[in-house]
């Protein structure tokens, strides 16, 4: 987006499946105004929104490094958590901003207008998929609440039209995988023990090493990624889970 010369909202709607974005695309099509494009795109392994998030900003290349509760994926230098990506956003487009979907869609006409004479660029954050499936209290909802998804969405943009902007991408960082029935036992793999430094998940593992050959995949993380990295992963095989202790949702789990 760095050499669009117009101005232009992102939408990045976290675990926003492929599958949705054809729902927003088929109902978009309804208003014969509408001039739209739709391409499926694969997310990295491991999928995950830290990650996700991270191949979303501008960059010629993201370094990695071992953190006290997760990798630190960097940028120019840069951490690219939430607190950062304004910045790293910043300078490849001077005149952008980052904004959360919870606080742009209260803004009325006058406001939405003066704040993109401001922009050229805004990515807009809209997390309600994740927020709802990536708890086990909750995940059961995933389903249902996909639509409420693609409801909002579509109100924003006819929002940011409303706003003389004219050009919105939706995208998302990862997609999600739902088994709307429980997990059976033989659904479930032993978590791979990682040497030195890891980070586990129901759907992955990232370490230096593991100890013996992983239940299903082994990967090299640079082979998965566009980083350059030593880093290995590991995944169960086809849609399983890694057995895996605490309260988190196992029908729910991040995926392409």
């Amino acid at each position: 987006l760095k050499e669009v010369d117009y101005k232009m909202a992102v939408i990045i709607s976290d675990a926003f499946r492929y599958e949705l974005g054809f729902e927003l695309y088929n109902d978009l099509l309804a208003d014969s105004k509408n001039n739209l494009t739709i391409q499926p795109c694969l997310a990295s392994i491991p999928s995950y929104t830290n990650l996700g998030m991270t191949n979303l900003l501008p960059h010629n290349g993201i370094t990695v490094e071992n953190g006290e509760q997760d990798l630190v994926y960097k940028i120019n230098g840069k951490p690219t958590n939430s607190q950062n990506r304004q910045t790293i956003l910043q300078e490849a487009v001077p005149e952008s901003v980052t904004i959360d979907y919870a606080e742009i869609i209260k803004f009325d006409r006058d406001k939405g207008r003066k704040f993109f004479i401001k922009n050229k660029l805004a990515y807009i954050y809209h997390d309600w998929i994740d927020a709802i499936g990536d708890k086990k209290r909750t995940e059961h909802e995933t389903l249902e609440e996909t639509s409420k998804a693609v409801e909002q969405i579509k109100r924003l943009i006819q929002k940011i039209y409303g706003w003389n902007i004219l050009h919105v991408l939706v995208t998302s960082d990862h997609g999600f995988l739902f088994n709307y029935n429980g997990l059976k036992e033989n659904d479930r793999e032993v978590l791979p023990k990682g040497k030195g430094y890891s980070k586990d998940n129901s759907r992955f593992v990232i370490s230096e090493a593991f100890e013996g050959k992983p239940d299903g995949y082994g990967l090299d993380m640079k082979n998965t990624t566009n980083i350059e990295t030593d880093l290995k992963i590991a995944i169960p095989r086809a849609i399983n889970r890694f057995r895996k202790q605490g309260n988190i949702g196992v029908q729910f789990v991040h995926g392409g």
